[in-house]
């Protein structure tokens, strides 16, 4: 097993040795009154940490008669956060490593049995605030059981900071490779790996390789406005991160047309803040000289967390989305000279912040 390296909460931990006697009760601050068996937990009662940190803890049993058979460490949950998190771990949970000894009390034939069991809790980094409820127990010769527990109280940390940003190649060309490129930013020593996924939004067909990794390569063949999602997902523990972006561009044919018509989209501003309108503008240019008649517009949303679908006609059209997150908006333009028409399609992105 793997043990992680994570922020450690030390505890001094007294705890009181076995004491020689001559029988009665007066053994072991374990065994009051007519116990065959004790047993000693630390932490006493209830402990609080903060998710990604580790705990140390001990137990010590005690007998007056049985030898001990088992000494071990179990973990329940008793918060409804706790049923949602990922429980800690705790390393020598069966006490395989415990300090054990067994001496006749002094003048008589009764043993005295004792184990003592050190053990390490790691706690994950967690969501959810959560409470557990760590419990030791130790079982005699006899079939006597004892047990011990104290609530370790989990509290969430502050979640950290991850950012995917997508790019791609510069001016890229017909027939020559594309690559995207994913990058991710991570606030807090990386714990597993940031597992990447491309998608293709909109453009023409294509065979992407390498999808699943960062860096993922297609040859257009068609020229077009490409758009592409980068998926970044990091997983710590039980708490997995999801975060996208956006990266689009056109690759352009070798040979212009006739017209060589090409659209283009832009958003202003490109990062607002909730509520905030967008302006949305679309402008075309063509060869000098080349007869247009009209060039007609639609827009619709490609990507976003806004549930609106709205479609327009227009060159421009203001938007507002309440909800954060990225947008993107396509426009398609037409081109129409006498009976010859040509369709572009160009793609306006912005960032929705919370104000």
């Amino acid at each position: 097993m793997v043990i992680r390296k994570f922020r450690s909460l030390l505890l001094v931990v007294a705890v009181s040795s076995l004491l020689a006697c001559g029988g009665g009760s007066g053994g072991s601050p374990n065994l009051v009154g007519d116990k065959m068996i004790g047993n000693l937990a630390t932490p006493d009662g209830s402990v609080q940490v903060a998710g990604g940190s580790s705990l140390a803890i001990s137990a010590i049993a005690d007998t007056r008669g049985p030898g001990l058979t088992s000494h071990k460490w179990t973990i329940a949950p008793k918060s409804d956060g706790a049923l949602r998190a990922k429980a800690p771990t705790i390393q020598n949970a069966d006490c395989a490593n415990a300090v054990t000894s067994r001496k006749p009390i002094a003048g008589g034939a009764v043993i005295i049995a004792q184990s003592k069991c050190d053990s390490w809790m790691v706690v994950p980094v967690t969501a959810v605030d959560a409470i557990w409820t760590i419990t030791s127990t130790a079982v005699g010769t006899d079939g006597t059981a004892s047990s011990d527990s104290f609530d370790l109280v989990v509290k969430a940390l502050p979640l950290p900071v991850f950012d995917i940003t997508a790019t791609s190649s510069e001016n890229p060309t017909l027939d020559k490779a594309v690559f995207l490129n994913g990058v991710a930013k991570v606030g807090a020593p990386t714990v597993g790996k940031v597992k990447f996924a491309w998608t293709q939004m909109a453009g023409p067909a294509l065979t992407l390789g390498g999808a699943e990794l960062a860096t993922a390569t297609f040859i257009p063949s068609t020229p077009g406005e490409y758009v592409f999602l980068l998926t970044g997902t990091w997983e710590i523990d039980d708490v997995s991160r999801i975060e996208t972006d956006i990266v689009h561009f056109r690759v352009n044919s070798i040979q212009p047309s006739e017209f060589d018509f090409k659209v283009f989209a832009e958003a202003d501003p490109v990062a607002p803040s909730s509520g905030t309108p967008v302006t949305l503008r679309a402008k075309f240019t063509t060869k000098l000289g080349a007869p247009v008649d009209s060039v007609t517009y639609k827009w619709t949303k490609l990507f976003g967390p806004d549930g609106t679908t709205t479609a327009t006609t227009n060159q421009s059209l203001v938007v507002a989305p309440e909800i954060p997150g990225t947008y993107v908006w396509a426009v398609e333009a037409t081109l129409k000279s006498g009976t010859y028409t040509e369709t572009q399609t160009a793609h306006a992105k912005f960032e929705v912040s919370i104000p």
